[in-house]
Parts: structure tokens; sequence; C-alpha cells
């Protein structure tokens, strides 16, 4: 099996009888099966088998990657929702940025106040509660695979260190977080 985890390493390729690399644009450049795709399948299947890159262009010798659609310009999209609710849950975020020997961002995340004033319990409950803040115990429970109980005895603690507050009946309401910014 091939192991390609950066970018240096799809340059590092050639081609041998078990790899082969298609470029895979298209016509329109937005992605299809190369015409010659098919024999060469053909010829793995009646052989040893192989491995077949797509979206990955040779050039004198010299592989780039190419052809991959909307993979770069979705790349970190999520990452202010990943911040918000993060901090939202007591914790800090760092960004690292780095261009050699290959572009790479580190992401490192820090537990706050929140690991030292509450468990694990505690802090799956309101990581639930961040993503969806009209969950009754009940639902918390099954999508924890925990009693009832245990649930009740987090949202306490929760309330005891002001983490959430209830809005509402039982049935209708719906929880409030506060963030560490409120208190």
């Amino acid at each position: 099996m091939i192991d390609i985890r950066t970018l240096a390493d799809i340059a590092s390729l050639s081609e041998t009888v078990d790899l082969e690399c298609k470029l895979a644009a298209g016509k329109d450049g937005k992605g299809q099966l190369p015409a010659d795709f098919w024999p060469t399948y053909s010829a793995f299947a009646n052989t040893h088998g192989g491995v077949i890159l797509l979206g990955v262009k040779e050039k004198q010798g010299r592989f780039s990657l190419h052809g991959v659609i909307n993979l770069g310009e979705r790349a970190g999209s999520g990452l202010p929702k990943i911040r918000q609710g993060w901090e939202t849950a007591g914790g800090t975020l760092h960004l690292f940025d780095s261009f050699e020997p290959y572009d790479q961002t580190r992401l490192e995340m820090f537990w706050g106040d929140m690991a030292v004033e509450t468990g694990k319990m505690t802090g799956k409950v309101f990581d639930l509660l961040t993503s969806n803040p009209s969950l009754t115990i009940p639902e918390l429970a099954a999508g924890l695979r925990k009693s009832e109980s245990t649930i009740e005895r987090a949202i306490r603690e929760l309330r005891k260190v002001g983490r959430i507050q209830r809005v509402g009946s039982r049935k209708d309401g719906c929880w409030k977080l506060v963030d560490d910014v409120d208190q």
C-alpha cells in the first residue's frame, strides 16, 4: 500500500508496474475519468493488481496534485464553528502555521476553567448542549448512553458553576449556555 501524507510524498512518486497516475481533470476541469483509465484498470485486474492515483499529474518525471476541485476552497471553513464551540465550553484554541517543508496548520486545543471545575461527563453534556440547547434530559441520556440520574448530576454541577441555566419548562424550554466572558 502506498502511504501518501504530504505533497512531498506526491513529488517523490514514480510510476511502476503497479502504480499509475492519472490527471482526471476532464474537459471542463471539474473532474472526469480519463479515456485511458479503463485499459489501465483492466491491465491491473489481469495481473497482480496495482494503484491508480487520480488527480496526480506527471510532467517530465515530476508529480503534482491537480484537479481536486473544492478541496482547497473548503479547507478551514469549519474552524470558526470549532473555535466558537470550544471557547464557549471554556477552552482556548491556538493555530500555528508553517510552510516548510510543506504548508501545514497545527491546531492546539486547551481546556480552560471548565476542566478544573467539572468532570468529563459534565463536559460531554455541555458539548451536546452547545450543539443543541433544546435537548431534554432523556435525550441527553440517550445520546451519551448514560442514565438520566447521571445526566441530572452533570446538569446540577453545570448549574452550580454557572455554565448553564434552564429557560422555560422542562418540556418546552431550552438551556441557556453561559460564556466565561459573561460571568
